[in-house]
């Protein structure tokens, strides 16, 4: 277990934390819930009491909500319901996984998931995701983007009792009574889109591949809605073309395409 050697800079509190568990570990304490099951090939399979993600329980922490098209609730609201779960964590064993968005040394970012030991099958599948950091790396580690998740804590007086708080401003996003994996993925991606057009860019869901033109390799972005073919054309072979990724990529001033970063250890390439 890495763990930075700066504690105090950690935006929770618990009774116990696990810092950045192995894959190993993490298989350990995924096995040890009561609806994980290992199949006959040994894998585990976790049935969650969630099993899609709750947009209608999803809210931007903001005081202009002119400014955004989804739900908002105010700054005083965020940090009520922070200190409600703040407080909870205080009570509970939690695991902690560091890592990177991408892996490009220009456009990586240091993100940082924290959620209750009992639903450790979402921490390990969010660390296949990160880029793994360096022992090094770990010591001195402050992530951009952090999620703190608590599948326990209901939030009364939201949609299903449930709450996604999202902090833009701070790159930190908030789950309440989710056990869904879903929700630790976005939230990653969803702060990573805002820190993209901050910087310029604009971000695509969208998948893209290689293609040989004579002697140069091309990219070729794939855009469309969802359920249109996306996956598809990525990953056919047509003119001996190869999948780079098949999510969310950020298109950059000049041309430079960054991918959200899962699958493909291809990066970056010019339009």
């Amino acid at each position: 277990m890495s763990k930075p050697s700066a504690r105090a800079a950690l935006p929770v509190d618990p009774k116990e934390m696990i810092w950045n568990p192995s894959a190993e570990e993490l298989r350990r304490l995924t096995e040890e819930m009561p609806n994980t099951r290992v199949t006959r090939h040994n894998n585990t399979n976790t049935q969650t009491r969630v099993d899609s993600r709750s947009k209608l329980s999803t809210y931007i922490a903001t005081d202009t909500p002119e400014r955004h098209d989804s739900q908002t609730i105010s700054r005083a609201e965020y940090d009520r319901v922070a200190k409600v779960q703040d407080d909870y964590i205080r009570g509970c064993e939690m695991v902690l996984v560091d890592g990177f968005i991408g892996n490009d040394s220009d456009f990586r970012v240091a993100a940082r998931l924290i959620i209750e030991r009992s639903n450790a099958n979402i921490a390990g599948m969010q660390k296949h995701l990160y880029y793994p950091a360096t022992e090094e790396e770990l010591r001195t580690f402050e992530p951009r983007l952090t999620i703190i998740y608590t599948p326990k804590l209901e939030m009364k007086g939201y949609p299903a009792d449930r709450l996604i708080a999202v902090d833009l401003d701070n790159g930190v996003t908030r789950v309440f009574n989710s056990d869904y994996f879903g929700e630790s993925k976005k939230g990653g991606l969803r702060m990573w889109n805002q820190m993209v057009y901050d910087r310029g860019g604009l971000a695509l869901h969208a998948g893209s591949k290689v293609i040989p033109v004579g002697d140069q390799k091309r990219v070729g972005l794939i855009i469309g809605l969802s359920g249109t073919g996306k996956t598809t054309t990525t990953f056919t072979k047509q003119n001996n073309s190869s999948p780079v990724q098949d999510d969310f990529l950020a298109l950059m001033p000049g041309g430079k395409i960054y991918r959200y970063g899962e699958w493909f250890a291809l990066q970056r390439h010019s339009l």
